[in-house]
This record gives structure tokens, sequence and C-alpha cells, in this order.
């Protein structure tokens, strides 16, 4: 079940970012997660690497910069994995973030990585995406520009302050003559997220679901897991803990339901894929179970509780 502890512990997938407020000291836990998840992608462990960075990114919306900085890298090994639609949504918040704060602008991300971003951009987003995207309209706008046209290029304004002055990396505004046309884009209506005390109930809930608990806090646990999943349904994370807790409680029809709405775990969450497998398993649908629970195998543990359920999943049955 420690392994578990990182797989159910993950970040918001939606647009919540943080307030405008003095700089708080970030847990370490989270800054020495944000680094683990550039050492996986620079390994090629793309799929591992999402999942640290998104994590990290949960615990860094007091600073703005740094979350910037995992968006940008989380973005980056989305891409790398074929994530389009986690890509695309990650694209959105970073440029949500550029948009209040000018952090991506400001952040040392480094070259490389801004240039990676457009190329994997250019791949996965439409031209309209590209055009209206404070992050990426001036890199796509002419693929080989001359030594003139980059020059210039390097003076237009991609993101404005909240006075509605034009923001540049080391420079206060644009020259005046080379602004763009277009109004500058009005700061986007950020979509409501869970409160500060919920972020801390889902994060007692998650340590609950990932560890060791008796039947009655299990099923405890699931009732206040699901009255934060039907109130945040579009947070898919909470979604995921309920369905966690709901298959470790027994209530195997509801553990479907929320897995559902989270999405099916990937293959480096083979615990969450061994519970999916037996709600699947214990509400008749024997076929998906067994699938499910293939996919769990490589990467799980095996106690006795667990073969007695892979002797139950996959008979003859479920073999073809």
């Amino acid at each position: 079940m420690k392994r578990a502890a990182c797989i159910v512990l993950v970040v918001l997938v939606g647009s919540w970012l943080p307030a405008p407020t003095a700089a708080q000291e970030i847990d370490p836990f989270y800054t020495r997660l944000l680094a683990d998840g550039l050492r996986s992608s620079e390994r090629g462990d793309h799929l591992r690497a999402s999942e640290e960075l998104r994590i990290a990114a949960f615990g860094l919306m007091e600073s703005p910069e740094q979350l910037a900085r995992a968006l940008t890298h989380l973005a980056l090994s989305l891409s790398a994995a074929g994530n389009s639609e986690s890509f695309a949504a990650t694209m959105s918040r970073l440029a949500e973030l550029e948009s209040r704060f000018g952090a991506y602008t400001s952040t040392e991300i480094g070259a490389a990585a801004r240039a990676d971003l457009n190329q994997a951009a250019r791949g996965l987003m439409s031209a309209d995406e590209i055009q209206n995207s404070p992050l990426l309209a001036p890199a796509a706008a002419a693929p080989a520009p001359s030594a003139t046209a980059q020059k210039a290029q390097t003076k237009l304004c991609i993101s404005w302050t909240a006075g509605g002055e034009c923001r540049q990396p080391g420079a206060a505004a644009a020259e005046p003559d080379l602004a763009p046309e277009q109004d500058p884009p009005t700061e986007p209506a950020l979509s409501w997220g869970p409160t500060e005390e919920e972020r801390a109930a889902f994060d007692r809930l998650a340590r609950l679901a990932a560890g060791k608990g008796s039947s009655k806090k299990l099923r405890k646990g699931f009732e206040e897991a699901r009255a934060l999943a039907d109130t945040h349904p579009d947070w898919p994370e909470v979604q995921r803990v309920a369905g966690l807790l709901a298959a470790r409680s027994a209530s195997y029809p509801e553990a479907v339901t929320y897995y559902r709405k989270s999405g099916e775990p990937a293959e480096d969450q083979p615990v969450e894929l061994f519970y999916l497998s037996v709600a699947l398993f214990e509400t008749d649908q024997l076929e998906a179970a067994a699938a499910t629970l293939r996919r769990a195998l490589p990467g799980l543990d095996q106690n006795r509780e667990v073969r007695r359920y892979i002797r139950q999943i996959l008979t003859p049955e479920t073999q073809s």
C-alpha cells in the first residue's frame, strides 16, 4: 500500500490557480516531487513524470513561478506520452497563469523547454488555439522568420499586466510601434475550485485511501469523499479517491461509478487498477474485470487476498 500514497495523492487538473498573496513557504515534499518529475522526464519515463509533476503542482499553487515551471514540464511529459486531452487542459491552465501573473514569461524555464513546448503545441493544438494563446502565438506565427523578423519578434507583446501594460522578459513594456493590433486579452474567468478546507480534506482522505484502516473508518471516509466528489464533479482526483475508498469499503457499484468519472488508472497505478478490477468483478462485469486486472499484474505486489482475486477473475472464460 505504500506505493499507492503517491498514486492517489494527485493534483488538480482543472484551472485552480494561486491567489496573488504574499509569498508562502512551500512544503519541501512538493519541491522534491518537482525535482523527481524533471529527472523522470529526462530519463524518458513520461508516465511517471506526469504523475510526479501533477502532484508537485498541487503544492506549488501559492508560488506562480514554480507552478509555471511544473506545468510547463507536465505539458511536455503529457505530449511525449501522447495524452493530447490532458496536454490541452494543462496548456489552458498555464496560459491562465501567464495572463494573471506573467509567471511563464518571468520564470527561468529554459529556451529548450520553451521551444519544445511550442513544437508540441503545433502538433496537438489548432492554429486558432495557438494564435490566441499568450504562450505560443508569436512563436507559431512564422515557421522560418528572417533575421530582421526574429529581432522584431522578440519585442512583440505576448502578455499584459493587470493595468494593460505590455510585459516582456527583462523589459517593462514593448515598444509602442510593435504592439499588436488586437486589443489586450481580458483576464479569463476562473472556474470555482475547492476551498482550503476541502483541499485539506482531500489530502486526509487520500492518505486514508492509501493506508491501513478499519472497515468502519474506510466506510466513513468514503461517505465524506463521496460528498466532496459530488460537490466538485470536475475534480478527477477526488473522484478517484472516492472510487478507491468505495472499493476498499466494499461499495463496489459506487467504486465503478467514481472511477469512470475520474478515468481509468494508468499501468503505473497497479494498486488502483487492482481495486477497480475487484469492483468490476463484484458487479458482474467479468470481462472488463479481467482486462483491468491483466493491466495491473506486471507491477502488482501479491499477497493472499490479491492471489485469491486473481484466481477468481482470471478464469478460462476470461483468458480469450
